[in-house]
C-alpha cells in the first residue's frame, strides 16, 4: 500500500520541480535582458 501511494508523490514532485525549475530560467532570462 504505501508503495503505491508513495509513486504518485514523487511523480508529481517530480512535476514540480520541472515546473519550478522553469519558472526560474524564465526569471533569470528576465533579469539577464
Amino acid at each position: 500500500m504505501d508503495q503505491e501511494d508513495n509513486y504518485p508523490v514523487k511523480y508529481f514532485k517530480s512535476l514540480n520541480l520541472e515546473e519550478t525549475k522553469s519558472i526560474e530560467d524564465i526569471a533569470n532570462d528576465s533579469n539577464n535582458n
